[in-house]
């Protein structure tokens, strides 16, 4: 019985290679193959029924368990390497190729008829395979997994307003890292990402639109994949507003400003001289 989100086995094609990778063993053959033998449109009366029903009756009851993909991996003939005691994780499609990683056990059997260079006599550990399609070459190293690195980044908040934030996260190894992604900010939930895939060496950056909260200093965390990263905290700066000393000394500065506010003040003195002899 698979665990959740366990893959027991699996096969996969990739341009002129099909790759079997099961429990502990893993197995690459170099075959001729088409993805597909013919099309259907969908039956619309008894004739293109009947076609449809004899082209399909040669592919039926082959006897083939769906499920056994191995059975389907050895119906195509070609030179094949394979290896016991090994597993095979990460497997991802690029422009130039494809790339896995594969864990070398310290007791793997390495055969087979297909000579891929470098394959043959791994140490024990994982390792990264890129194959280039342009050169037909395979690249081979250690495959390295780090923790990836996060930084918020954001203009001067002032409280209480509406603000543009930006997460990068860097994967600094060079296998795919992939996960949830939760932020939190002062212990509010800010972002969530049920779903990231950060390619080896690449950076995400997400922007955020945020209502900022009152001045002050927030904590802010990470949280990837259950494991929380503190990042630097958030400044909220208070929002300036001016004071009648500053009005004042505006007026000072313009004859215009200070005419109209001795004028405003005139008025509002008559005013209040009328208002106290009619009381």
């Amino acid at each position: 019985m698979a665990y959740p989100a366990t893959i027991e086995a699996a096969l996969y094609a990739f341009g002129e290679y099909l790759i079997y990778a099961g429990p502990d063993r893993v197995a690459i053959r170099r075959a001729d193959y088409s993805l597909e033998l013919f099309s259907l449109d969908p039956p619309t009366d008894k004739a293109s029924w009947e076609a449809f029903r004899d082209t399909l009756a040669p592919y039926q009851d082959t006897g083939r368990d769906p499920a056994d993909l191995r059975s389907w991996f050895d119906a195509f003939s070609g030179p094949t390497i394979s290896m016991s005691k090994a597993r095979m994780e990460a497997p991802r499609v690029l422009t130039t190729g494809f790339q896995f990683v594969l864990e070398v056990m310290p007791d793997t059997l390495v055969s087979g008829g297909l000579n891929l260079s470098g394959l043959r006599g791994l140490e024990a550990g994982r390792h990264l395979i890129r194959y280039n399609e342009n050169s037909a070459s395979w690249v081979i190293e250690p495959a390295i997994t780090h923790p990836p690195s996060a930084s918020l980044k954001a203009t001067t908040i002032q409280a209480l307003h509406p603000t543009q934030l930006t997460l990068n996260i860097t994967n600094t190894g060079n296998t795919d890292w992939h996960g949830s992604l939760d932020l939190f900010i002062g212990g509010e939930l800010v972002k969530q990402l049920p779903a990231v895939l950060i390619p080896g060496g690449d950076t995400l950056s997400e922007e955020i639109y945020w209502q900022s909260r009152p001045s002050g200093e927030y904590d802010v965390t990470l949280n990837l994949d259950g494991a929380e990263i503190p990042l630097d905290r958030l400044v909220i700066t208070s929002v300036r507003r001016n004071s009648s000393v500053n009005l004042l000394s505006l007026s000072y500065r313009n004859p215009l400003a200070a005419l109209s506010s001795l004028i405003l003040l005139a008025v509002g003195s008559f005013g209040l001289i009328r208002a106290w002899r009619a009381a």
